[in-house]
């Protein structure tokens, strides 16, 4: 039974795996960039925290209260008390969120944790 309850868990987890969407390389760019900003900072001024807890930080920073998802002028905002609005051009932030948002350009707040 629990040998079966295993291949089933693997069977799902590996679903889900392979049912996320690639990135075009244009929008795998711009996710490359503001990851590499965040992360920098991160090691500057964050390093006593795991990276995941920035992440998390980062993504509730850049939801609006009340929102689940990130919206482009959320993450505008965190760049920019962040000093990091130069590093990441309006250009790289605006595909990023064109192609992963939704109908309302609003990113999951979940994918936007595993953009990061």
């Amino acid at each position: 039974m629990n040998a079966l309850r295993f291949a089933s868990q693997r069977l799902s987890n590996s679903l889900a795996i392979t049912s996320t969407r690639c990135l075009s390389t244009e929008v795998k760019s711009a996710a490359i960039g503001l990851r590499t900003a965040l992360e920098e900072y991160r090691q500057t001024n964050y390093s006593y925290e795991v990276p995941t807890r920035f992440k998390k930080d980062i993504v509730a920073a850049a939801c609006r209260t009340g929102n689940t998802g990130v919206r482009l002028e959320g993450m505008q905002m965190v760049l920019s008390n962040l000093g990091l609005k130069d590093r990441v051009s309006q250009v790289d932030l605006q595909l990023l969120f064109d192609q992963e948002g939704d109908a309302t350009g609003v990113i999951n707040a979940d994918r936007m944790f595993r953009i990061l």
